[in-house]
């Protein structure tokens, strides 16, 4: 597109983040993640731990606390942001954002202890063809059958309403 040009777009689409009152621990992985400095400047947000493959990969939140992990070590530790969890009080959080690669955030649903996996809102990445849920192309698989879809019903879903099995089966 050349410069000066205009473009036409539909948005926004669907349905963000339920803002529980208290406080909120954001974790995402990669590019992931690009949707956290709007998030974390609209609410109560004390920490965000940041994955990445290298450190060119990572995002910069401006204002919060923030651990980074790197799968190649070129910035904060050198690992996964599975890793960093294990020093989490997770009953401090009345919130938890996730957005990430569909097996990174199972890795981490996994890695939270079950009482605390209610407070979890995922972001899911997908294409949207349609906008309207039509085309059913940003389709994500829900827990006890059936699609949820991006465009309509999310983007941002609770952890619980999907099927992480059939979902990391498809990416």
């Amino acid at each position: 597109m050349k410069e000066g040009r205009s473009l036409r777009l539909l948005g926004p689409l669907g349905c963000g983040y339920r803002l529980n009152p208290g406080k909120w621990l954001l974790i995402g992985g990669g590019l992931g993640a690009a949707g956290f400095p709007g998030l974390a400047a609209g609410i109560d947000c004390d920490l965000v731990l940041l994955g990445a493959l290298s450190q060119g990969k990572l995002l910069n939140i401006p204002g919060v606390r923030t651990v980074v992990i790197t799968e190649d070590g070129s910035s904060g530790t050198k690992g996964l942001v599975t890793d960093l969890l294990g020093s989490i009080l997770w009953d401090s959080y009345s919130g938890i954002a996730l957005c990430g690669p569909v097996p990174m955030m199972k890795a981490v649903i996994e890695a939270i202890p079950v009482r605390a996996r209610a407070n979890v809102q995922i972001s899911a990445e997908a294409m949207m063809g349609c906008g309207w849920g039509a085309c059913e192309g940003c389709s994500v698989p829900k827990a006890g059958g059936g699609f949820l879809k991006c465009c309509s019903d999310g983007p941002v879903f609770p952890a619980d309403s999907i099927d992480w099995e059939r979902w990391e089966g498809i990416h």
